[in-house]
């Protein structure tokens, strides 16, 4: 399994110069309320500081596939996995490519053919005033491969203090310049039969907020999806428990 875990360290390499900067750009635009493009500022070679030293792991955790309400929609990711969304967030309008790409309804949800899809608070594409009094994201990524690249989908590893801190560095560079607050958690879960790196931490935000962040990575022999769920830490009654439930919809197609 050593083998597994090396493949995958050198193929997120080229995932991280994309997925660095697609999270970016979602804090820039959440911070002054509009797109903004920008170039990835970050180095992937940075060094841990004293907070990413703690590497203690947990036994896998187990989870049952959650059986969403019926006002959550489903979608259909690069033709890869499926994933539900509740009703309170929608799909990011800023880019007309995100809502061109959302098409052949079928059943209550839409195929989405591109590999970055991002949704935020609902209404804040209309600048609706209650939508920016709080902060959400759902960030997705699917980075396909060659057969072996990656790890069977209900295969996974024990993972070492080098493993840990790698998880942990790339929570660092996923926050870009915002402190990540106390150590990241970095441990399996098992969805039904996938198995499933969760990251968790807790990072500043814009006007002295903090946000909870859950980074997801599943595997699948010659893919890697990568799920990043986020919500203002004040705000957590109205976030938790939905979004604690969004992985548990998560189920690769192929």
């Amino acid at each position: 399994m050593d083998s597994g875990k090396n493949k995958i360290r050198s193929n997120m390499k080229f995932y991280l110069k994309g997925a660095i900067m697609v999270c970016g750009l979602v804090i820039l635009a959440n911070t002054i309320g509009a797109l903004i493009q920008t170039k990835e500022k970050h180095n992937a070679n940075i060094l841990l500081n004293a907070n990413f030293m703690t590497t203690k792991t947990e036994a896998v955790k187990i989870y049952k596939t959650y059986m969403p309400p019926h006002n959550w929609t489903k979608y259909v990711i690069s033709n890869s996995f499926v994933l539900f969304v509740p009703n309170t967030v929608e799909l990011r309008e800023e880019f007309d490519s995100y809502t061109q790409a959302a098409k052949d309804t079928y059943w209550y949800g839409y195929e989405i053919n591109l590999n970055d899809v991002v949704f935020q608070q609902k209404g804040l594409a209309v600048k609706n005033k209650e939508a920016f009094n709080t902060y959400a994201r759902i960030m997705l990524r699917c980075t396909v491969g060659e057969k072996g690249n990656y790890v069977k989908a209900n295969e996974h590893w024990a993972l070492s203090t080098d493993d840990i801190l790698y998880f942990q560095d790339l929570a660092k560079q996923s926050a870009g310049v915002f402190e990540i607050i106390d150590s990241p958690k970095v441990h399996w879960i098992k969805l039904d039969s996938t198995y499933c790196i969760e990251v968790q931490y807790v990072r500043k935000g814009v006007e002295n907020y903090n946000t909870c962040v859950s980074s997801y990575y599943l595997f699948n022999d010659d893919k890697m999806a990568n799920i990043i769920l986020s919500y203002r830490q004040q705000d957590f009654q109205k976030w938790e428990e939905d979004f604690s439930n969004v992985i548990r919809t998560f189920k690769w197609i192929n």
